[in-house]
């Protein structure tokens, strides 16, 4: 049997088409192996920009929570400092009445309290960076705070159950000046030395 020049042409053909049909399939694989690489790259872009976005709503629900904290125990302050001053202990003279002395008594445990949350909170806080390179000052005034509500808490401390029913109010005012303001007749010393203290200010 003869070869011909149409058998040759035939397997040539043949041949080339074997050819297109491998550049088809190794094209082929390759631009799907890049598109599922794409596809997984673009995956875990969104993955990793899904996890920052629910770690910075947590941090930002910490912050909210730490901010409430902060604004509801200084809140209790002022309410504590109005009464104070409303049952007239700011510029106190005389004795203390029943109504002073039980006044002081309640306001001085509700103080005691919030002397203690501002402590936690200050102490709590002082393990996190919450708020970044802020959250060392903010601890630092939470530490004043709390030292300051603790320097006013000694006169109950120390003398609270003693004061009852015709005490020395006067005493019971110096010693709640720095919560409530100055009292009429105090030594030069004695402001000097509490104007040092940070004060709440309305």
């Amino acid at each position: 049997m003869f070869k011909t020049d149409l058998d040759d042409e035939f397997w040539l053909e043949v041949a080339r088409a074997g050819v297109q049909v491998l550049a088809v399939v190794v094209i082929g694989g390759a631009v799907a192996a890049a598109w599922r690489y794409l596809e997984q790259e673009r995956s875990d872009q969104q993955k990793r920009l899904a996890d920052e976005r629910e770690r910075q709503r947590q941090l930002h629900e910490q912050q909210l929570a730490v901010f409430r904290q902060i604004v509801e125990s200084y809140n209790e302050v002022k309410a504590i400092r109005r009464t104070l001053r409303s049952i007239g202990l700011r510029e106190a003279t005389g004795t203390m009445s029943e109504t002073q002395v039980g006044g002081f008594r309640e306001l001085m445990m509700r103080l005691n309290l919030v002397q203690l949350a501002f402590e936690a909170l200050k102490r709590e806080l002082g393990e996190t960076d919450f708020f970044k390179e802020d959250t060392a000052e903010i601890v630092k005034r939470l530490y004043y705070i709390e030292s300051h509500l603790n320097n006013v808490l000694q006169v109950w401390e120390k003398d609270g159950s003693s004061i009852e029913f015709g005490s020395d109010a006067g005493f019971v005012s110096r010693g709640l000046v720095g919560l409530i303001g100055p009292t009429k007749g105090l030594s030069e010393g004695f402001e000097r030395r509490n104007s040092r203290t940070r004060s709440f200010k309305e």
